[in-house]
């Protein structure tokens, strides 16, 4: 099973995949290539997160993939028409795979069945509770050490130091099976970050606030890594938009109306 990659959400999604009995093929790391593929067969007026995730599509196709994981839903732009058009793509490009497209109630409720019936066949109920328990966990901590990480960057006295404690968090969720331990990796990493501010209470030269298309503020390949950029230059970036937020709104929000963040 694949997916397409949104910022860390890569992270928690490998761990639902193989969680649930199947096996995750992540696409490589979006790069020229990528787009390339994506900007030669999608139509031309198509923005660039559909280009982006068709191309994901296809490297991970290339690799082995049998099926794809994605998200159906409603909102401001065509995101809930992306699959679709994608998958007929695919399957004139000569690729065969299974689509699982996780529309929300208000949408064509078969598909969404059929899709969850092939994801969850293979667990009982305990074990999908505990799965989905372990993913949201690691999505929520996840936000947390990002937010952390854009507020030290700017201020540690090594950055390239900082870069690595982040990338070693990251890497250390993405392995984690335990629950419980999720927020002492969180602590260690804390920990260590503090350890490369002299001034625990010096401020950023500029914090920055960066708005937008959620796609292009969460995906740091496509948006050229700006927030790292800029958190080396001495300036701290904010945003509002983050993987637990998209989550919330295109899950929690659509199969349940009355959840609240």
């Amino acid at each position: 099973m694949t997916f397409p990659h949104m910022g860390l959400l890569s992270i928690p999604v490998e761990t639902l995949i193989n969680g649930l009995g199947h096996q995750a093929v992540a696409p490589p790391p979006t790069n020229k290539r990528t787009f390339e593929l994506g900007a030669k067969y999608s139509p031309e007026a198509a923005c660039l997160p559909f280009k982006i995730n068709l191309g994901n599509y296809i490297e991970a196709l290339e690799q082995g993939a049998e099926g794809i994981v994605a998200a159906g839903g409603i909102g401001p732009c065509r995101f809930g028409y992306y699959a679709q058009i994608q998958q007929r793509i695919l399957q004139d490009l000569g690729y065969d795979f299974e689509l699982l497209l996780l529309e929300p109630l208000g949408g064509k409720r078969e598909e969404l069945y059929r899709a969850l019936a092939i994801l969850l066949r293979n667990r009982r109920l305990y074990q999908i509770t505990r799965i989905l328990r372990l993913v949201w966990n690691k999505v929520r901590w996840l936000d947390r050490g990002n937010t952390l990480f854009r507020s030290y960057l700017p201020r540690s006295e090594v950055k390239i130091e900082a870069r690595q404690r982040y990338e070693e968090f990251l890497a250390k969720i993405r392995l984690e099976e335990n629950i419980n331990k999720l927020r002492l990796h969180y602590q260690e990493y804390s920990s260590k970050l503090q350890g490369l501010v002299a001034n625990k209470n010096e401020k950023a030269t500029l914090r920055v606030k960066i708005i937008g298309e959620i796609y292009m503020v969460l995906e740091p390949r496509v948006n050229f890594h700006l927030e790292t950029t800029l958190g080396e230059m001495g300036v701290e970036v904010v945003r509002n938009l983050s993987i637990s937020q998209w989550v919330e709104e295109h899950l929690f929000g659509l199969f349940f109306p009355s959840h609240k963040r």
